[in-house]
């Protein structure tokens, strides 16, 4: 609880590591499937089986890159060059250009986190 609370604080904070989104990704898969999840949310438009699919796909092969990373990777504290992309693509099983769409992923996810706070929180969303 105190790590998901820690997580929560650097995510709002935009000090979100790439472990963090790891954990993220985990909690989301813990949850069972996507199409369950989604029926759960009020507001969100129905998804086809294969856009489900696809999605789901995508969730488990970032969770394979996330996993081939180091922990100073997923920290932050070493650069993503060339050579390390390279070596995380062959031991995740995947292409460079899929690191690279994890990476943007994130990216989004943490100005979404930044926007988000600026809204004062999501209270600030329902106001």
């Amino acid at each position: 609880e105190l790590d998901a609370q820690a997580a929560h604080d650097r995510m709002m904070s935009g000090a979100m590591t790439l472990q963090d989104f790891a954990q993220q990704l985990s909690l989301v898969g813990s949850m069972g499937s996507m199409g369950k999840l989604m029926q759960y949310l009020p507001g969100v438009p129905k998804i086809s089986a294969v856009e489900l699919e696809q999605k789901e796909r995508e969730v488990k092969k970032y969770g394979a890159i996330l996993s081939s990373m180091t922990l100073a990777e997923r920290q932050g504290r070493a650069a993503l060059n060339v050579s390390r992309k390279n070596r995380i693509a062959r031991g995740a099983g995947v292409l460079v250009k899929d690191i690279d769409s994890l990476l943007s992923k994130f990216e989004e996810t943490k100005q979404f986190a930044r926007m988000i706070k600026k809204m004062g929180g999501f209270g600030g969303l329902f106001k």
